[in-house]
């Protein structure tokens, strides 16, 4: 289980699963558990929003890249 408070302040993390942008499975005490792929999903809005990406688009992008790709891989636009 990845530990993002360590590498992300959890305010901005409980921000981002209000919005949607990522899912968090709740222990019976309330606290949070974050799969691997929320933690790769954490990394990405990062960088993106460090791109001045808005939300609205990185919620697209995250609802549409299912093929497990690194972002990194992606094709030039020609």
């Amino acid at each position: 289980m990845p530990r993002l408070e360590h590498e992300h302040q959890s305010r901005p993390l409980r921000y981002r699963e209000q919005l949607g942008l990522i899912a968090t499975a709740r222990h019976p005490n309330g606290c949070r558990e974050y799969s691997d792929e929320t933690a790769d999903n954490v990394r990405t809005i990062r960088k993106l929003l460090d791109l001045g990406s808005p939300t609205s688009l990185i919620s697209e992008v995250l609802s549409r890249d299912t093929t497990g790709r690194s972002f990194g891989a992606c094709a030039t636009v020609a």
